[in-house]
């Protein structure tokens, strides 16, 4: 049986589920609002174990892997608005049959006069139908995973994907490679922990297809059923959403070119601060040192609106990622047992991410120039937001050639 979408959340009376509940997941605001409108049937027959949702996604072509009942697919339905195109592919004629059903109510809820929106039956290993360089974005939301040729996926979705577009996805990773077990072992809504990832092998494959650049934006630590406790129970399992670039100037490690950034507070939803990842929060209208694979990808990808990048300079050698980044506060893995039971609203757990604020009005019509003009002698760190931009450490600023602005470290 080839499955490209995890089971259902809600399977029939009296049956179970150990998909993972959207309530762990730290899902942004208007990422919130948004699947709060969904029909109560796409939400309850939807199963994933992260929300691989990419945001400054207007106008952008999203293909979701595995898209199921199709939660992830109407959230970027919205988010893309009408210019943009979200196509859904899956194995299941069920999910697919539940996903196209709702297809016209959700148009209606988000004020489109057409559909922007397509699913197709078919698999993760077969993207022939789609052209080289035709997608910006490639989601899945637990289903590459479960691929039977998990090399033909990657492969598949380097080829698709444009110069500058992103990989995006939520899986179950192990902290050993999974020993193999039995059929029989296992029923199919726990195939995703027996099939996890171990880190460095997908961090191989990845990078052989030239994602070079891979992020964690979220990481929980999750329980396996009872059922497999004898066989995985002394394995750790994390659900994790991974980001993965195509741009074909990432280098394989960091190096330092004297580069830094600026965020203009323009992205949705993240007016003041911005999370690259788990690790990496940069703050509106002050300097960060960042490294040369950071720097393309706030210039050659879709953030490259949002982002003032200052041009390389002569190479200094590697860049000291623990030495400029130790001021960032890293975020904990946070436990939970796992979760049989369905759970149709997301929670909204306290986190060390920022809050999101929504834009000023004048965001789009404000100048770069116009936003953020300051003094570099009096340049300083915004106070008590235990994120990225504080300076905790002792490696946590660096002097940007005596000029007196502090610029802070991200690698």
């Amino acid at each position: 049986v080839v499955m490209n979408s995890p089971p259902a959340l809600n399977p029939a009376p009296g049956g179970g589920s150990c998909a993972l509940s959207l309530k762990n997941v730290n899902l942004r605001a208007v990422v919130k609002e948004i699947r709060a409108g969904l029909h109560p049937e796409v939400v309850s027959n939807f199963s994933g174990c992260g929300a691989p949702i990419p945001l400054c996604a207007d106008g952008l072509t999203v293909l979701d892997l595995g898209c199921g009942s199709g939660v992830d697919v109407y959230i970027c339905s919205k988010l893309v608005g009408p210019t943009g195109v979200v196509i859904g592919i899956d194995s299941d004629p069920v999910l697919l049959q539940v996903a196209s059903k709702y297809k016209d109510y959700h148009m209606r809820q988000f004020g489109f006069a057409q559909a922007n929106v397509d699913f197709r039956r078919g698999l993760m290993e077969q993207l022939d139908e789609f052209p080289d360089s035709s997608v910006d974005v490639v989601i899945a939301n637990s289903s590459i995973s479960l691929a039977t040729d998990r090399k033909m996926v990657v492969k598949g979705i380097q080829r698709v994907l444009k110069e500058g577009g992103e990989l995006l996805f939520s899986d179950m990773f192990a902290s050993v490679r999974v020993p193999s077990v039995p059929d029989g072992t296992y029923l199919p809504t726990e195939a995703q922990f027996p099939r996890a990832w171990y880190g460095p092998d997908l961090e191989a494959l990845l990078r052989h297809y030239g994602f070079f650049e891979q992020r964690v934006m979220e990481e929980h630590v999750v329980s396996p059923p009872e059922s497999l406790l004898p066989t995985l129970g002394h394995i750790e399992f994390t659900a994790r959403t991974v980001s993965a670039y195509k741009v074909q100037t990432l280098e394989p490690q960091h190096e330092d070119y004297g580069q830094s950034v600026v965020y203009l507070g323009t992205a949705p939803g993240s007016r003041t601060t911005f999370s690259l990842d788990m690790n990496h929060k940069f703050h509106a209208g002050f300097p960060h040192r960042i490294c040369g694979n950071m720097g393309d990808i706030f210039t050659r990808t879709r953030l490259a609106p949002h982002f003032d990048v200052t041009p390389r300079k002569a190479h200094l050698g590697p860049f000291n990622c623990e030495g400029e980044c130790d001021h960032v506060k890293k975020e904990k893995k946070r436990k939970f047992t796992f979760n049989f039971a369905s759970e149709d609203e997301p929670s909204s757990h306290s986190h060390s991410h920022p809050h999101p604020h929504s834009p000023s009005s004048d965001t789009e019509s404000t100048s770069k120039k116009a936003r953020f003009e300051f003094s570099r002698s009096s340049f300083s760190a915004p106070q008590g937001d235990g994120g990225g931009g504080g300076g905790g450490g002792g490696g946590g600023s660096s002097s940007d050639g005596g000029s007196g602005t502090t610029l802070h470290g991200n690698g």
